[in-house]
């Protein structure tokens, strides 16, 4: 237990042992969907304004990012990726949503997707850790470069 909380305060201590040493908190992501792409997640007022309601304090916001690129697309609603720097926070969000301009947008649970290797093909872990050989991409047969 005692471990587990050195971990998720790490960026707090790790500048006092070593000013050089930076590193990010820990952050707890969640989805807001259905948001339409007027809103800037950029702007504090905004964010602030979105999450009163459910009594976050916005300095507990790490990132609010669209998930892709809606504006290029030309989307009128997308998909938000709320990162929140307090795990404590993480249910409020998610119970009942969110309501911004009068529009209910649904929270849920961020979740990893399973990692593919792209030089074995296999899933569960990445190219760069990847000892088996390579696999081609096309035939699914030994690379034949």
């Amino acid at each position: 237990m005692e471990a587990r909380s050195l971990l998720t305060t790490l960026h707090n201590w790790t500048p006092l042992a070593d000013p050089n040493f930076i590193t990010s908190p820990t952050t707890y992501p969640s989805f807001a969907h259905f948001c339409l792409t007027e809103f800037e997640p950029e702007e504090e007022n905004l964010r602030k304004e979105l999450f009163i309601q459910k009594k976050i304090d916005s300095s507990k916001i790490h990132t609010i990012q669209w998930l892709g690129h809606p504006k290029d697309a030309d989307k009128s609603h997308c998909t938000l990726l709320i990162t929140l720097t307090e795990k404590l926070f993480v249910p409020f969000l998610l119970a009942g949503g969110l309501v911004f301009n009068g529009t209910y947008l649904r929270s849920i649970p961020f979740q990893q997707g399973k990692r593919q290797c792209f030089n074995c093909l296999r899933v569960g872990h990445q190219a760069h850790l990847c000892k088996l050989d390579p696999i081609c991409l096309k035939c699914g047969k030994p690379h034949h470069a």
